[in-house]
Formats: C-alpha cells, structure tokens, sequence
C-alpha cells in the first residue's frame, strides 16, 4: 500500500515461498464476499478504531463486496457490467445508497 500512499491494506495473504517468491496457496480466508468485512472489521479492532467514530468510504467494483456496502456510510460500486441482452458493456459508477440498476448486481 505504501507505493499507492494507502495507510492500510486489507488483502487476502499468499504463502510466500522459501526463495521469496509468492505461492499461489493463500495463508488464511479469501478476502472476498462476507469475510473481506469480517477482514476490515477484525482491522478496526487492532487498530483500536471504534466504528462510531468514523466515517467510512468504500469503494468496489464487484458486486460481491455487498456486505461491505451496507457496513460502510458511504460506498461506491465502479463497474462494467453487462447490459442485458445487449452485447456491449455499460460502465458506471454508482453511490449507495441509491437505487442502484438490477444489472448491476445489487439489490
């Protein structure tokens, strides 16, 4: 995160390998779906940073980070998804809360 000037990263863990290099097995759970919330909130804790006392900003581009849209006080879906039946592909970024499109995965 240091090269982006994130001041945390919260990430699924790879297996690093004797020479360094990094495994393709991952070290714990996949940072996906309920369990990246679980990872961000388990972060909180360690850094002994009451929700209450702040005010978070998500942002996704996946549809899966469902449980972390509706933790967060404000989230940000930007994504490509396909439109219906269409072939081609309709870009958006969308805030929440706000009706956000069927297509977009979000309910």
């Amino acid at each position: 995160g240091m090269r982006l000037k994130f001041d945390a990263v919260v990430a699924t863990k790879h297996i690093s390998l004797p020479d360094g290099a990094v495994s393709h097995r991952i070290d714990g759970e996949n940072c996906y779906g309920p369990e990246k919330l679980k990872m961000v909130k388990a972060w909180f804790d360690e850094e002994h940073i009451e929700r209450g006392d702040t005010q978070v900003r998500f942002y996704s581009d996946h549809a899966s980070d469902a449980p972390l849209f509706n933790w967060a006080d404000e989230a940000v879906l930007e994504a490509l998804v396909a439109d219906g039946e269409e072939a081609g592909v309709v870009h958006g970024r969308y805030t929440l809360p706000s009706v956000m499109p069927a297509k977009a995965g979000i309910q």
